[in-house]
């Protein structure tokens, strides 16, 4: 027998190992916490209520809409004769021109 065999097998480093152990925690409290939440809410009963598929009541409105234009919005303003004489007036050259 040798020196070489009588030599314990290489462990991986402190720290290596550390780290697996911490990832490990992480995980298993993950999976527990998940595991309690869905318990928690099988007791209270948000998981599991029943919930009707169908609605028997109609989802359309016995009203309807009329979305076109507003009649007595879409008149034209009075068109009187002081309006053409206006029009005129601003066509009609100054001095100042």
């Amino acid at each position: 027998m040798t020196a070489r065999a009588a030599l314990p097998p290489a462990q991986p480093p402190r720290l290596l190992l550390r780290r697996e152990t911490r990832f490990v925690r992480v995980v298993l409290a993950l999976v527990l916490l998940a595991a309690l939440t869905l318990a928690a809410m099988l007791l209270l009963g948000s998981f599991g209520a029943q919930r009707p598929l169908f609605v028997a009541q109609p989802l359309h409105s016995i009203l309807s809409a009329d979305y076109s234009a507003d009649p007595f919005s879409t008149r034209v303003a009075a068109f009187g004769p002081e309006l053409v004489e206006d029009i005129i007036r601003d066509a009609a050259p100054t001095d100042a021109d």
